[in-house]
């Protein structure tokens, strides 16, 4: 059975940067994925083939302001951010037998985010994305990805957020409308948790100021539309990946630097067939044998 009617409420936003972590404003963010060759696991029996797959992945964002407003009687906060996203992977796929994944994927994304504050800690954040993600073999209306919602979001206090909405989408060519759910909870000092559903679980400790070290879990979660050599009706292709690793960030006062390494214990390619009707159908995933990543960032934060 697939993960994905299981996890769509709490992980809806994760295949979406603007919608999933909004990051720090006015600031170019860039980092390589390298996984080494993994065996091919089969999807009709899960027997672990002889042919491999090793990929890599590089990704550039850039999130900027476009207003802040603060009213200076009320206290409440009106702005608009838009943000740029782009990854290009690389497979590297050896004996298979007939080409069953593309050599080639291509994710973007250009979103504008618009957050207000309402009565009694309540905020509401509305958002919407546009681009185009493909495996570039031919390119048409269905490599066109549109998604857009809102949340309202409750700030308990300052380490705390809960956030419910509804978000429309046509990952299955047919607009849908779908619940969001967003978790923040997180501490403060040198020792430091975070919980935010839907991207990240993270521990952090700063050994110095410019220095932190970090164990992090970052599911992703990526639609694309995608040529089916196999079964050219099922052109939806799914990607997840669930990597828990070690990092180390070195900040400094606009520049940080970040190299990290783990396990990648899930990474899968799912082709599924448009439609509504489809939607809750499950398919068989292309998954991989468990294999370690390593990763290297950096962002740069301009001048105001």
């Amino acid at each position: 059975m697939t993960l994905f009617p299981l996890f769509l409420v709490i992980l809806l936003l994760a295949g979406t940067g603007a919608m999933a972590q909004f990051g720090q404003p006015n600031t170019l963010q860039a980092d390589v994925i390298y996984i080494p060759k993994s065996y091919h696991i089969r999807p009709e029996d899960t027997t672990r083939t002889t042919a491999t797959t090793a990929q890599q992945r590089l990704a550039l964002g850039y999130n900027f302001m476009l207003s802040a407003r603060i009213d200076s009687a009320s206290g409440k906060v009106r702005t608009w951010m838009g943000t740029v996203n782009a990854n290009y992977t690389r497979l590297n796929n050896k004996n298979y037998p007939a080409q069953l994944l593309p050599d080639r994927l291509l994710y973007s994304e250009l979103g504008l985010i618009h957050y207000h504050s309402l009565k009694r800690k309540w905020g509401m954040l509305n958002l919407f994305s546009v681009g185009v993600n493909s495996d570039l073999v031919k390119v048409n209306t269905n490599d066109l990805f549109i998604n857009g919602g809102f949340i309202f979001m409750k700030h308990f206090n300052p380490n705390l957020t809960l956030g419910f909405g509804a978000f429309a989408y046509n990952v299955l060519s047919t607009p849908m409308v779908m619940p969001g759910l967003l978790f923040q909870w997180q501490t403060t000092g040198k020792f430091r948790v975070l919980v935010n559903v839907p991207t990240e679980v993270s521990v952090a400790y700063s050994v110095v100021p410019a220095f932190e070290l970090k164990a992090a879990f970052r599911p992703k979660n990526i639609n694309y539309d995608a040529e089916n050599r196999q079964d050219p009706a099922r052109s939806s292709l799914r990607y997840w990946e669930l990597p828990i690793g070690l990092e180390g960030r070195f900040k400094g006062k606009r520049l940080e630097f970040m190299l990290s390494g783990g396990i990648m214990p899930v990474r899968s390619y799912t082709y599924g067939a448009r439609g509504l009707r489809n939607m809750f159908r499950s398919y068989s995933p292309h998954q991989f044998s468990s294999n370690f990543y390593m990763s290297a960032g950096l962002s740069y934060r301009l001048k105001k």
